[in-house]
Order: structure tokens, then C-alpha cells, then sequence
């Protein structure tokens, strides 16, 4: 349960069962109260720079982060146990660093990295970020894991991770969650359509789009028209229905309501 207090404070009551036991892993759930941050998250500036097509930026946003968190929550041979919520979907920058929300989830005795790298690339399926990356989610695995120099272990982080949200959930099997997981980093995240400050398009190309534009305005509100015309005979039956709907036509066809006056 999430209660906010008046100074802006987060507070997290603790749930009845806060431990739990998976695949030889000691899971604790250790909320800590937190101010409200006031910035755009990392997945809002990931999006607003694949929508307008900056693949660059993008990449650079994913390795920082990563950079950053490989160094912050470096345990040894793993990662520390709350490395395990420390996704990209809970991040916000901070000026060279990062700053972390929601995380309450402690792995013990500590995260492998190779699956520390797999649930941030689910975070991007997750919180659908569009054409980021060009190619599926399993090859940006890959290639995070050689960058940093992570042994890939895809088939058991897999398994790590559907078990994991089988224990959280309690509303779903391993199998399920597999099946699931596996269909998402098969995926290519679709993209935007393109911004309108990209397109570059020729006067005469945009006077065909106008002019297309209008064509089809009319033709709608000719059709809506006949329509209105042939029910309304059928209609002077109900006269409140009647003023209803004429009211309605006049408000979202001006023109229209000019040219047919009040009748």
C-alpha cells in the first residue's frame, strides 16, 4: 500500500508476507519512504527520442545507464539484492548519476548481471518504447551483455524470470510466464510514425494533402447530411430527439448549419 504524505513524502506500508524463497534466492520486500521526483523519467526521454528518430541518443541514454548501474550496485561476482528493481522503467537522470524509485524487492545473496541486463531489456517492452531497438530484444541483449563483457545466459535468466514473477504474481506458472517472455524478445518495437518536422515534403505535394483533406471533410459531412435527411421526417414524431440531434449536427458542422438554417 502507497500512502503520500503532505511534505510529498512516499510511503510504502509493508504487506503481510515481506519474504519469500525461488529457485535458491531469499527475496525481501524493504520499502523505503522517498520524496516525489519532479523530473522526466528515463523511459519518457527514451520515447521522446525514438519517436523523433534519434537512435543515437537512445543508445547513449541505455549504456550510461547501465555503465552507471554495473558500477553503483557492484557486489563481487553479482550485483547487490536491490539491483533487482533497479530497472531503467524506475530511473530518473541526475545530473551525471541516476536516481531510483520503487525499489522494494531485495535478492539475496545478489543479482547475476546477465539477468540484471535481461530485465532491463524487458522494461523496454514493457513500458513500450517504439523503435528502440532497430533490431529485437533478444539481439540487444546479446550485444549488451558483450559490451559490458557479461557471459550471455539467456535460457536461464529466462527461467530466473518467470519464476520470479510466478512468486510475486501468484497468478500465473512458469510455463505461461516463459511463453510471454519469450514472444517479447522476439519483438521489434514498432515505431512512431514519423514527426511532421521530418517529412520534407514538396508546396505541391502539400497542396495535394489539403486539398485531399478538404475533398474528404466534405464528403463526410454529405454523408451525415443525407443521413440527417432521410431520418428526420421519421424523427418529427420525437420532437425532443429531434432538436437533439439537430443541435449536435449544428455544433460539429458550422457550415452545414448555416445553409440549413433552423428547420
Amino acid at each position: 500500500m502507497t500512502t503520500f504524505t503532505k511534505d510529498g513524502l512516499v510511503q510504502k506500508l509493508p504487506k503481510t508476507s515481506s519474504s519469500f524463497y525461488f529457485a535458491g534466492f531469499e527475496v525481501k520486500w524493504e520499502p523505503k519512504d522517498q520524496h516525489l521526483i519532479d523530473d522526466s523519467s528515463l523511459i519518457f526521454t527514451l520515447k521522446k527520442n525514438a519517436y523523433f528518430g534519434t537512435l543515437p541518443a537512445c543508445e547513449e541514454i541505455w549504456f550510461s545507464f547501465l555503465s552507471w548501474s554495473l558500477r553503483h550496485w557492484e557486489n563481487g561476482d553479482t550485483l547487490q539484492g536491490l539491483a533487482i528493481d533497479a530497472t531503467l522503467g524506475n530511473a530518473f537522470a541526475k545530473g551525471n548519476s541516476f536516481e531510483l524509485i520503487d525499489v522494494e524487492w531485495n535478492l539475496l545473496p545478489g543479482v547475476p548481471r546477465s539477468w540484471f541486463i535481461l530485465r532491463n531489456v524487458l522494461s523496454l517492452f514493457h513500458t513500450r518504447v517504439p523503435g528502440f531497438p532497430k533490431s529485437s530484444l533478444a539481439d540487444l541483449y546479446q550485444t549488451t551483455c558483450e559490451k559490458f563483457q557479461i557471459t550471455p545466459n539467456l535460457s536461464s535468466d529466462l527461467v530466473l524470470e518467470a519464476k520470479f514473477q510466478t512468486a510475486v504474481s501468484e497468478s500465473t506458472t512458469v510455463e505461461r510466464e516463459l511463453v510471454s517472455l519469450k514472444k517479447a524478445l522476439d519483438s521489434v518495437p514498432s515505431s512512431f510514425p514519423r514527426s511532421p518536422l521530418d517529412l520534407s515534403l514538396e508546396a505541391s505535394e502539400l497542396d495535394h494533402l489539403r486539398r485531399e483533406n478538404e475533398r474528404l471533410k466534405a464528403l463526410l459531412g454529405s454523408g451525415i447530411v443525407k443521413a440527417w435527411e432521410k431520418a428526420r421526417s421519421g424523427l418529427k414524431e420525437f420532437p425532443l430527439l429531434h432538436n437533439t440531434l439537430k443541435k449536435s449536427l449544428s455544433l460539429f458542422f458550422p457550415a452545414w448549419r448555416s445553409e440549413k438554417g433552423t428547420s
